[in-house]
């Protein structure tokens, strides 16, 4: 888990940290770019958060149950709650990333790819009573919205 200094900025210095780091991110032109920026910047405990984060936010807006995305992407349920406030209740900048990814052929063929693993894991489980009574080898998923 990230550690947070105890030692507080001025609020003025706080804030302008955050404008340039917004800004930074506003700069970059690629993927490239932002894929180097983001390696150097972050941990990879932190990479992996974030990126499940983004993913619980798409398979939620799919419709996706919630022990689908916890079984697919090995994330706790206070997680995935976490995640529904935020896109339920937040600002506006989860949905708009979220409805512009949509749109991508990759991240289509990501919750395809999801799709396939959790089959996989729900038919391997079988037996561990994992499965919703009546659930086929491909989850059923309710429709949620965000």
């Amino acid at each position: 888990m990230a550690q947070v200094s105890k030692k507080f900025l001025p609020k003025n210095l706080e804030t302008r940290l955050y404008q340039v780091f917004y800004q930074s991110f506003s700069r970059l032109n690629n993927s490239e770019m932002a894929s180097n920026f983001i390696e150097d910047l972050l941990t990879p405990t932190e990479k992996v958060m974030l990126a499940k984060r983004l993913a619980i936010a798409i398979l939620i807006s799919k419709g996706w149950l919630q022990e689908s995305i916890e079984e697919t992407l090995k994330v706790s349920s206070a997680t995935i709650q976490s995640v529904k406030r935020t896109t339920r209740f937040g600002g506006q900048g989860f949905a708009r990333v979220v409805d512009l990814l949509q749109k991508e052929k990759e991240w289509e063929q990501m919750t395809e790819d999801f799709q396939t693993l959790l089959s996989r894991t729900f038919t391997s489980r079988a037996s561990k009573s994992i499965f919703v009574k009546g659930l086929s080898s491909r989850p059923k998923h309710r429709k949620t919205s965000i």
